[in-house]
């Protein structure tokens, strides 16, 4: 009598998955959305175009946890953004992260020679 649509059905069997955009594009980063450091690292690695040298390491103090992320030299500039519009989006993500954590987070960019990947 009644039948599901096969767009819904997917929809329920992946709860993490309730946008339309498919699996691929909206459950990137479930996995990982308890871990600002991998959110920021997923991010980064879809803007830039040498991915394999994005690093991001996670310094923790009492109240505020810095991310310091570092990318190819080639890539800094797509990371920043026209005007810091990309760098200010990526910062404005660990927001809600730090509430849930009652913590401050802070990212900084730094550069890395692309000879350091051989």
């Amino acid at each position: 009598m009644y039948q599901e649509s096969t767009r819904t059905t997917e929809a329920r069997n992946r709860p993490e998955c309730s946008n339309q955009h498919g699996p691929d594009r909206s459950c990137r980063l479930a996995g990982h959305r308890h871990d600002p450091a991998q959110v920021v690292k997923s991010i980064v690695c879809g803007i830039v175009d040498l991915p394999a040298m994005v690093r991001v390491e996670e310094l923790a103090g009492t109240q505020t946890v810095l991310l310091q992320v570092s990318v190819a030299q080639s890539d800094m500039a797509k990371v920043i953004g026209r005007g810091g519009r990309t760098a200010r989006a990526i910062r404005e993500l660990l927001v809600p992260f730090g509430g849930k954590h009652h913590r401050r987070y802070r990212l900084t960019l730094s550069e890395r020679r692309e000879s350091a990947l051989f």
